[in-house]
């Protein structure tokens, strides 16, 4: 049996057995580690997670879908895509709000268990300002 990771024992403590449908979006969302996020990085995965661990942003389903609003309707940015499915099933982030604190409470505070199944060699779009397209960088 495989050691569960924090996100999911985040998940099972808060919602129970039924944890699928917001394991899968929340790990494809937090992929940054939030204690090295850096200010204005214009990301979407940074920027959702900052949004998500945030303790000043009160209302982070406005915000998100102000980020969502301002991207281009024929995107089809995986994140993007995420972030409407983590609002339709939960349209206040109230569960994930509650996730976040679990996960925030569990012995590891730079949250390193939480993304264990991502492969970091995978190319990712960098968004910067000043351009109309994203670039691929390598990480």
């Amino acid at each position: 049996m495989k050691e569960k990771t924090q996100l999911e024992i985040a998940c099972a403590e808060i919602i129970g057995d039924d944890t699928n449908q917001y394991y899968e979006i929340l790990s494809n969302l937090l992929i940054m580690n939030p204690q090295l996020l850096k200010k204005g990085d214009t990301r979407l995965s940074a920027q959702f997670t900052s949004i998500l661990f945030s303790d000043e942003v009160d209302d982070k389903a406005h915000l998100i879908c102000s980020i969502i609003e301002t991207i281009d309707d024929k995107s089809n940015d995986k994140y993007v895509e995420q972030a409407k499915q983590l609002l339709e099933i939960d349209p206040v982030l109230d569960i994930t709000k509650q996730i976040i604190d679990k996960l925030k409470s569990l012995p590891d505070p730079n949250y390193s268990e939480i993304m264990r199944k991502v492969n970091i060699k995978h190319e990712m779009k960098i968004y910067r300002k000043g351009y109309a397209s994203p670039t691929r960088r390598r990480i």
